[in-house]
């Protein structure tokens, strides 16, 4: 009797998760599982079938014009688990991204167009990036199970998926500089979600970005083979970066800066490296 209790509650509750479940593939594994259980119940609730002995000396015959005994029931072969899917007893493997990236081309998402991002402070070891969104994700934090979120050396790809009946999604292809995908990671709070992006460590330390995404049109591996090939290049560009992006007050310090060091260089008698040039 108490098995047949427990084999009752495990059927109600795996009949509510079918109920509210919305991925087909779960919800046909549910609804296999449920139907073995039922089959388990009903052939615990049927009599034992009776088993023909042979008639003992004295006993009556049956007479000619009786009707034979019936057979017993058939006990029903249990219901078919749908192709693909693991039985009740394997466990059943988790999705990987490619996994993910396969059964979700289908679906339509809203882009998340507000967020903020910052950075670690200069020597700070190891150093991250930090990309918040908070807008529209209240109460995000009790559906964990809804943010993917994949990593690429220079891109990252966040999908929050059925929550609050739809999809959104957040991705970035052309980061500004390299970052560590195998130590990057989304975390889930209650009211937000942040992508915690590890910076990739150069020759030189961590790079400081100058934005989340970048604008130059050159590939990592350009930039990269050029700034080996000429450092001070490399810096004279970034500088230049600086100002053609920066405002007012960055252009004037950045101006500033490079009219006191040509001035310095010009009172100890040694010309002057080529500087440069910074137009409006």
């Amino acid at each position: 009797r108490a098995a047949m209790a427990s084999l009752d509650d495990d059927l109600r509750e795996i009949e509510a998760l079918s109920a509210a479940c919305q991925r087909p593939r779960v919800k046909a594994y549910l609804d296999a599982y449920a139907g073995q259980i039922r089959e388990l119940m009903n052939a615990a609730n049927s009599p034992p079938a009776s088993v023909e002995t042979p008639p003992t000396a004295g006993a009556a015959l049956p007479t000619a014009g009786a009707a034979p005994a019936p057979a017993p029931a058939a006990t029903p072969a249990p219901a078919p688990i749908p192709r693909g899917l693991p039985t009740p007893s394997q466990p059943v493997p988790l999705p990987t991204p490619a996994d993910r990236a396969q059964a979700e081309p289908s679906l339509m998402y809203t882009g998340i167009t507000g967020f903020a991002w910052d950075q670690d402070d200069y020597g700070k070891d190891p150093a991250n990036v930090y990309v918040y969104l908070t807008s529209g994700l209240d109460g995000i934090g009790e559906a964990k199970e809804c943010v993917h979120c994949d990593f690429g050396k220079r891109s990252f790809d966040l999908r929050v998926v059925g929550f609050k009946g739809k999809n959104y999604r957040l991705r970035k292809d052309n980061l500004d500089k390299d970052i560590e995908p195998s130590q990057s990671k989304v975390i889930v709070k209650k009211d937000r979600i942040t992508i915690k992006l590890r910076k990739a460590k150069g020759a030189y330390g961590y790079d400081h970005w100058l934005d989340l995404v970048s604008k130059r049109g050159a590939t990592p591996a350009a930039e990269t083979k050029a700034a080996e090939a000429d450092p001070g290049a490399g810096l004279m560009d970034l500088m230049k970066q600086m100002y053609d992006e920066g405002d007012d007050q960055l252009k004037k310090t950045l101006g500033e800066a490079m009219l006191k060091s040509r001035q310095e260089q010009m009172r100890g008698g040694t010309p002057a490296p080529d500087s440069p040039t910074f137009d409006d």
